[in-house]
């Protein structure tokens, strides 16, 4: 009777074993991480020393362990508006996309991941941009839609979770800091202190003083080939020589000079060997000279260097 007995206890305590160890890891499939956030970056309406011109976009943060999300979402660009949520997602097969995500990531190191696009050919689909925390500290990913179905099926689910069912309700926006989020995913990944800082110009004052137009000014340049490293210095004097050259990474890739003709009615006729082109001018400031090419209904400013 005895022997019975612990033979019973026996398989109890076996049975709760397997339990145990079945519980822990279907607990590893959603535990394995404390949370995960899910970025795009896109332009900054205002760009600063410090986003160096680039915006928080989409945005997911989501803990396995209180299933609660935000949630927010790209409506419209220039200017940026967005919608933000708050919620949980009470749906297993949510959690089980990111969890998957995460298992995929934890494979490897922090930085980009590898994909097999050739470098020299167009990519046109998201980039994002990952952040995970879990027992050894934080992670950083960044990854494109390539050859892989995890990683293209999480990217799906993250641009339509918006529409998804799942229990939300909007919120103030101002509950994300997009510029923080954004500045900490960027570092976590090694790239924020290579990125280019911009070349950010003076607020324009409103008026037209023609006494203004003599000196040295410069071209914001562009965005999408870098304000700091790519743009045009223009040097007018009261001989009516204006100088044009193009600067690039420091150096001067392309000069040419025009004589100015005319100027009346707040045009600007400038006159070179590739011919002639009539400005309008359309604000010109101490720091600040704003125009129009009359012919291409091109505007460009230009700000004082001295």
């Amino acid at each position: 009777m005895i022997y019975q007995e612990y033979l019973l206890k026996k398989k109890q305590l076996l049975c709760l074993f397997i339990l145990a160890v079945l519980v822990a890891g279907c607990a590893d499939d959603s535990k394995e991480y404390d949370y995960i956030k899910i970025f795009t970056i896109g332009d900054a309406d205002t760009v600063t020393p410090l986003n160096k011109g680039m915006g928080l976009s989409n945005f997911l943060y989501y803990s396995p362990h209180s299933d609660s999300a935000i949630l927010r979402f790209t409506k419209s660009i220039n200017p940026n508006i967005f919608h933000t949520f708050s919620g949980y997602f009470d749906r297993k097969e949510y959690a089980d996309t990111l969890a998957l995500l995460v298992s995929v990531l934890k494979r490897h190191k922090n930085g980009v991941l590898p994909y097999s696009i050739d470098t020299n050919s167009w990519y046109c689909g998201p980039v994002l941009y990952v952040e995970y925390g879990d027992l050894k500290g934080k992670h950083y990913n960044t990854f494109i839609i390539d050859d892989n179905d995890t990683l293209s099926f999480a990217s799906d689910f993250f641009h339509r979770l918006e529409n998804l069912p799942w229990e939300k309700q909007k919120i103030e926006n101002k509950e994300i800091d997009g510029t923080s989020e954004l500045v900490n995913v960027l570092k976590g990944l090694g790239k924020y202190d290579s990125i280019e800082a911009p070349y950010i110009p003076l607020p324009c004052k409103v008026g037209i003083d023609l006494d203004k137009l003599y000196g040295s000014w410069r071209t914001m340049g562009s965005r999408y080939s870098g304000a700091s490293t790519d743009y045009y210095i223009n040097k007018i004097d009261r001989s009516g020589t204006w100088v044009t050259e193009r600067v690039l990474d420091g150096k001067t890739t392309l000069k040419y000079s025009g004589k100015i003709k005319e100027i009346r009615n707040n045009k600007i006729v400038v006159v070179s060997k590739y011919g002639s082109v009539i400005l309008k001018i359309t604000n010109l400031t101490h720091n600040c000279f704003e125009y129009l090419i009359e012919k291409d209904k091109f505007m460009d400013r230009l700000d004082r260097l001295e």
